[in-house]
């Protein structure tokens, strides 16, 4: 059961079903923190939903996003980000092309990432992440995103895949700085961005080398 305080992360994917096990042509894989304060994924397969608890150490409602992740111009897995204690960001994957293990072999499976701090955000931070682009000689995103939001606006860590092969410190985002505090966030694979302002949608974007964010423009909502 979901915690009372739980994030939730989701993504879709439509691909040929190697990206996580059992899934088919179009996945929905959706991350929560149950009562237990432990992860879970509900990944809903060609044969029905199935339901992982993962070997995960957050902290008690941890933001959580998570993204497809690329290599060898395949779908090769899904990142799942999340905080443990002193609000670092950190991250589990699914590594469909296998996780080596004692015996010399691979096999898909969760990869556990709590060693490798990527950053950090405000503790209960709403977060989105996306990756976008496949570099073309050797197949990896060319960008990876993760915003959170807190009591001083927006912040975004970033990875600028072969030119940037390490994440950066989170910085605050100049066109972003008006949104609500702790606002909701949305993110896609377009590299753009959606979050609260003043009470209505805002949609921002970022180049494509991760560097310049700026705003689009306000999103129609029915009233």
């Amino acid at each position: 059961m979901p915690a009372p305080d739980s994030d939730l992360a989701a993504t879709w994917s439509r691909h040929d079903g190697s990206a996580c096990e059992g899934c088919g042509e179009q996945t929905i894989v959706l991350a929560y923190e149950d009562s237990n304060n432990k992860l879970c994924v509900v990944n809903v397969t060609s044969s029905g939903p199935r339901w992982t608890t993962l070997e995960a150490d957050p902290r008690p409602g941890s933001g959580l996003a998570v993204n497809l992740q690329w290599r060898n111009h395949t779908p090769a897995g899904i990142r799942l980000y999340y905080q443990r204690n002193e609000d670092d960001l950190v991250s589990i994957d699914w590594e469909s092309q296998g996780r080596l293990r004692d015996t010399g072999n691979r096999y898909p499976d969760w990869n556990l990432h709590e060693d490798v701090r990527i950053g950090w955000a405000a503790s209960g931070a709403p977060m989105a992440s996306f990756s976008w682009g496949v570099d073309v000689t050797f197949g990896d995103p060319m960008l990876m995103v993760i915003l959170s939001s807190g009591p001083e606006g927006v912040r975004v860590n970033w990875w600028g895949g072969v030119s940037v092969q390490d994440w950066q410190e989170p910085e605050s985002i100049d066109v972003m700085e008006n949104v609500q505090a702790y606002t909701a966030l949305a993110a896609n694979t377009d590299r753009r961005v959606y979050a609260l302002e003043a009470g209505v949608v805002q949609e921002f974007g970022v180049s494509t080398d991760g560097l310049y964010w700026s705003r689009i423009g306000v999103v129609p909502t029915k009233n």
